[in-house]
């Protein structure tokens, strides 16, 4: 993760650093490419010097790896989790026991916290002052990156201990959430900024704004742009002075076509981090296993992967010549100088889903830096379902290639 010097944070940055408390519900919102990350770096650079538990939550492990060189203090690199890992042991330390797990109702595979039975737990703590300590001392304060993909019951919760502190008048609890509503990977289950800013009890006061890009070119952003899905977060300004080549959206024969174009780019830009991203994992370790095999010779190119439940330990982001291969769901908070979308016809475009589609092309297109191109197999002058979530080619937004031949 690239981390810009306390020096090159900008006043809106800065400003949240030098004055939200570090206590109480804090929130933190902003769109791609503003800084939420490097803001919550920097917050827990502080509180390390002050207070006596930190707790730096992740969305997943990649997302961890991502950043696990944005701070050279052991405190912090030390306090870095993903956010089961920490909740699972949070709430063995306090109560002995693992959290209940309840079945999704549409998959035996996929458990979610019984979170009533959870926040009745909280709840009883008031009664139980030495139990209620250690659940305060253990939370500590709790920084929360990517907190739109949590689900609004855990903010409930998080509620009850954030009041258990201020009525014990202890200073070094607390938590501060950053959050882009319009980022949600799972609309229907995570919270919006609304909800966490009603669980937490956050006044406008501690709600802090970011607004400006700073990853994204001028017009890989105009791009992302078009898939916002109006949210309250916003949208960032549009990058001022940044600009690079246009967004491409080329039609390919088939798959081993798209592989080709993606090998061609590494071949020529062979120091760049490139980002490669697949709607599920049957097709993401085809791409995974066909592209390795195509680039295995260039010198310096190394292509890398992560599948869910799997390590992370050799994911290396921040060394140029890697080409990384994962599914959309592990994008999150990631970036990249170059991005891919290929299979774009193979991903469940539907007008019953518009919204969630929308999402999900905001998250992956606002990963890259200077380069985004998007693939899709079909034939020639083939219209594709996903056309219609698109900018109008008139836009000029795009650069169409090979549409058809």
């Amino acid at each position: 993760m690239k981390m810009p010097t306390y020096e090159e944070l900008t006043k809106e940055q800065d400003s949240i650093c030098l004055f939200a408390p570090l206590d109480n519900a804090i929130l933190v919102s902003g769109p791609p490419g503003s800084g939420k990350t490097v803001v919550a770096f920097y917050r827990a650079e502080s509180i390390s010097k002050k207070t006596a538990k930190l707790n730096l939550v992740m969305y997943n492990n990649v997302l961890k790896k991502y950043s696990s060189n944005a701070s050279k203090n052991p405190v912090v690199q030390k306090s870095v989790n993903t956010w089961d890992m920490w909740f699972t042991a949070w709430h063995s330390n306090v109560f002995n026991k693992r959290p209940v797990l309840i079945h999704n109702e549409n998959s035996k595979y996929v458990m979610n916290y019984d979170w009533d039975k959870a926040i009745e737990e909280v709840i009883k703590l008031a009664a139980v002052p030495n139990r209620k300590k250690i659940a305060l001392d253990s939370w500590g304060a709790l920084l929360i990156d990517e907190g739109q993909d949590f689900p609004k019951s855990f903010y409930v919760l998080a509620d009850w201990i954030v009041g258990f502190a201020i009525s014990d008048e202890n200073p070094n609890v607390g938590i501060t959430v950053f959050a882009d509503d319009n980022q949600r990977l799972n609309p229907n289950k995570n919270s919006t900024i609304e909800e966490i800013e009603t669980a937490l009890n956050i006044s406008e006061e501690h709600h802090y704004h970011l607004t400006k890009n700073y990853r994204n070119t001028y017009e890989i952003a105009n791009v992302a742009k078009q898939f916002f899905c109006g949210l309250r977060t916003g949208i960032p300004d549009l990058p001022d002075g940044n600009h690079g080549n246009k967004p491409k959206i080329i039609r390919t024969a088939d798959l081993d076509d798209g592989i080709q174009k993606i090998e061609m780019f590494v071949s020529n830009q062979s120091d760049l981090t490139v980002g490669v991203f697949l709607p599920e994992e049957k097709s993401r370790k085809e791409f995974f296993r066909k592209l390795e095999a195509r680039l295995q010779n260039i010198k310096g190119v190394k292509v890398q992967g992560f599948k869910s439940g799997g390590g992370t330990a050799l994911l290396e982001f921040d060394k140029g010549g890697r080409v990384t291969v994962l599914c959309d769901q592990s994008a999150k908070g990631l970036e990249f100088d170059a991005v891919f979308i290929p299979e774009m016809q193979a991903r469940a475009f539907s007008p019953t889903e518009r919204t969630a589609m929308k999402m999900m092309l905001y998250v992956l297109a606002s990963r890259a830096r200077t380069h985004l191109t998007f693939l899709y197999t079909a034939l020639p002058g083939e219209l594709c379902p996903f056309f219609d979530i698109f900018p109008e080619k008139n836009t000029g937004l795009l650069e169409w290639v090979n549409e058809k031949i």
